[in-house]
């Protein structure tokens, strides 16, 4: 049987609050050094190995107990390592996605379209997707047989952008 590797979207700053948690832990663990990767009683895969697997990020286990030996005590510090480079390059990622969707943005406003809502039926459109998962207030300009908004929202919605950006900007994650 394959395995699917299906992708979930996760929002950028969900997705540093995720990794500044997981540090904090796996310091924990490092401080009292409890086994990671693998449950000391089981041997299941513990919690820390399933959130890697879920964003595709392998997991250095380390575990010595009762006959069973697996790893280093380095693993702490090279899943610290490999959260924070997953935590960049996410960042970049979305700031790089936010520039774009600016651009549309700026495009549409040039060619007068409608942002938010779609015309003619004023059905909610990828701008409002991009808004919603980000927990982001969207501005709509609709004109035809619905109506809503003003042709401000083009500059609304990019000024909204702008600050999302300094948000996940200065999101840092530390070991």
């Amino acid at each position: 049987m394959a395995v699917s590797n299906v992708s979930v979207f996760r929002p950028f700053l969900t997705e540093a609050q995720w990794a500044k948690e997981t540090i904090g832990q796996i310091n924990e663990y490092k401080s009292r050094n409890w086994a990671i990767g693998l449950n000391g009683d089981t041997g299941k895969p513990d919690g820390f190995t399933t959130s890697f697997a879920e964003r595709d990020i392998n997991f250095v286990t380390y575990i010595r107990g009762a006959g069973l030996s697996i790893g280093t005590p380095e693993a702490y510090g090279q899943n610290i390592a490999l959260v924070t480079a997953y935590i960049e390059r996410e960042r970049q990622e979305e700031i790089a996605l936010v520039h774009n969707i600016m651009a549309q943005l700026a495009d549409y406003k040039s060619r007068n379209w409608a942002i938010g809502l779609s015309w003619p039926d004023g059905q909610p459109d990828g701008f409002t997707r991009f808004f919603a998962v980000r927990s982001l207030p969207i501005a709509y300009f609709l004109r035809g047989n619905i109506s809503v908004g003003d042709p401000s929202a083009y500059d609304v919605n990019i000024k909204t952008l702008q600050g999302y950006l300094e948000s996940v900007g200065s999101t840092r994650v530390s070991s």
